[in-house]
């Protein structure tokens, strides 16, 4: 503990006691005159002679009181990294060498090692290097005093000329994007990551004495949004998808990576085929053709009734047979039977699925073998009536199936638009304008066939931050009248990325990343198959130093601070 004040005798063992026993016993080999890192010059505490004065070669007993013990935590030499906290490293183990332990402490004058009670000591945390944090949270803190310090220490953290600890920069959010037909799973721009701290005070009273930098983990920009925009036109108007640009990482140790860009982008176009007419194309969900994935198909030339069965035939096995073998007349596909045959070879059809592509009186053959074997003929019977059913396809999933003619209704959404109203007169002439209507009275409907041309509309990556400043955001992408928002750069002062027209991620600050843009478009849309993706957030910066809740810190600042000097909360990073 420190030597006591003045007032009574001081004996030379108390003085050892404190600084530890030099070899000769001698008052005068209490002269020192040491360099640790940046600090040179350093005495064995404040007011003791370090050589003989001119006009006086005493060193005295009375220059002892209330001196303490000096110990310099090390955060300046190429082993001093930051795995551990200044109390960790002050109790780490001597590597041998009497007053000093590479990479964890110093004491002046190298007569003891520090004692376990710091009650009495003057501990420095001494840093004269380039220290970074993590990224994570914004509490992580690159280097902290730790805890455990006995009351009465008094704790100090010098920050030399060469010393920068700089808290780690959030990574920048990703780019909005499209990646393929009806799938926005990613539409809106990443946020950005959290940028995490310098210094981290955890015991009362401690000073901070800066004379290099201590800078906060800038907050990484968040990504521009997607857009995705069907432009107005009398049918089926074409569709552009525009990517977002990445978010600019923040700056910090190590820095913020920038978000990824929004890659590829894609124009539909969909071909009014007109009314339906027996000579359009017959799909299913089955068999669309290739390339589509959305639309409105008709099946044509199904199965609705049949009749004309083969009479009853004795020598025919009663029973219940599914899913039979036939052949078909004509050039009827995909249609499936159940027959039941009774106790006197009577057989009943029950059509499991219509098929496409038959016609009325079509003959379907069933050998007797599909029907047990027992030696009659084969029984045929015919197509009776044809029903026309129209499948509306999302995604590549069918959601809906009329028949007959009877329309069915949708909701908005991707494919929503592949019908039109009209009235009941000037049907069989043509199609009156067709318009957007989710409840119409009367539908005549449509095929329409999708056309997708790949594009290049991919929005630029976010860059990287430095250690000294934020990176800019990625630009947003352009696809006709669609526009990805531009990045949000990095903290601190990253650009903000340009937008595909003027949406313009916003720059980074101190405090944080800046905020990506949202897609934009300059057409005129339609109302069911748009969607804006929304910028992400930027991520808050981290602050220069830190303290546990409640505790008083001194600053003195003869350098750089960066940052927020008065957040609360501290943990290991």
């Amino acid at each position: 503990m420190a030597i006591k004040d003045s007032g009574s005798s001081l004996a030379f063992s108390e003085i050892e006691t404190e600084f530890g026993q030099n070899n000769d016993r001698d008052l005068g080999e209490y002269r020192v005159s040491q360099t640790v890192g940046a600090l040179s010059n350093q005495p064995l505490d404040t007011g003791i002679p370090q050589s003989v004065a001119v006009g006086s070669s005493e060193i005295k007993f009375s220059q002892f009181y209330t001196k303490r013990l000096n110990v310099i935590i090390d955060y300046h030499t190429s082993n001093a990294n930051n795995p551990d906290d200044a109390k960790t490293k002050y109790g780490q183990a001597n590597d041998g060498t009497t007053g000093e332990s590479e990479g964890f402490w110093n004491v002046i004058g190298g007569f003891r090692n520090p004692p376990t009670d710091t009650s009495g000591t003057k501990t420095r945390i001494h840093v004269n290097k380039t220290i970074g944090s993590s990224k994570g949270n914004a509490t992580h803190c690159a280097v902290r005093t730790g805890i455990g310090w006995t009351p009465g220490t008094v704790l100090t953290v010098e920050v030399g000329s060469s010393g920068l600890i700089s808290g780690a920069g959030g990574d920048g959010g990703n780019a909005g994007k499209w990646t393929e037909e009806g799938n926005a799973s990613v539409n809106d721009g990443g946020v950005g990551g959290t940028g995490t701290s310098g210094l981290g005070i955890q015991y009362e009273g401690t000073s901070i004495i800066n004379n290099g930098s201590i800078v906060a983990g800038g907050g990484g920009g968040g990504g521009g949004g997607a857009r995705r925009l069907e432009r107005e036109e009398n049918w089926g108007g074409p569709v552009y998808r525009a990517n977002g640009g990445g978010g600019g990482g923040g700056q910090g140790i190590p820095n913020g990576v920038g978000g990824a860009q929004g890659t590829g982008g894609l124009v539909e176009t969909y071909i009014d085929k007109g009314v339906f007419s027996d000579s359009d194309s017959v799909y299913n969900s089955a068999n669309s053709p290739t390339g589509i994935t959305n639309g409105v198909y008709r099946v044509m030339g199904s199965i609705a009734s049949v009749d004309s069965i083969s009479a009853a035939n004795g020598s025919r096995t009663a029973g219940t047979y599914t899913n039979v073998s036939y052949s078909a007349q004509g050039s009827g596909t995909g249609a499936t039977f159940n027959i039941t045959v009774n106790g006197s070879g009577a057989a009943s059809i029950t059509v499991t699925s219509s098929g496409k592509g038959y016609v009325v009186d079509n003959t379907i053959t069933v050998a007797d073998g599909q029907l047990g074997g027992g030696g009659a003929p084969s029984l045929t019977f015919d197509v009776a009536s044809i029903s026309d059913e129209f499948t509306f396809r999302r995604s590549g999933s069918t959601v809906g199936t009329n028949l007959n003619g009877d329309p069915l209704i949708v909701g908005s959404g991707v494919g929503s638009k592949r019908y039109v109203r009209a009235s009941t007169t000037g049907v069989t002439g043509g199609v009156p304008n067709p318009q957007v209507d989710n409840s119409p009275t009367y539908q005549v409907w449509r095929i329409s066939e999708q056309e997708i041309e790949e594009v290049n509309a991919s929005g630029n990556a976010g860059n990287s931050g430095t250690n000294t400043a934020g990176g800019a955001g990625g630009e947003g992408a352009e696809n006709s009248g669609a526009h990805g928002g531009g990045g949000g750069g990095g903290g601190n002062a990253g650009a903000g990325g340009e937008g595909g027209n003027e949406n313009d991620g916003g720059a980074g600050t101190t405090s944080k990343g800046g905020n990506g843009a949202q897609g934009v478009n300059t057409e005129t849309p339609e109302n069911e198959e748009n969607v804006t993706g929304q910028g992400g957030l930027g991520g808050s910066s981290g602050a220069a130093i830190r303290r546990t809740s409640g505790i008083t810190v001194s600053i003195t600042n003869n350098g750089t601070i960066t940052g927020a000097d008065d957040a609360t909360g501290v943990t290991a990073g």
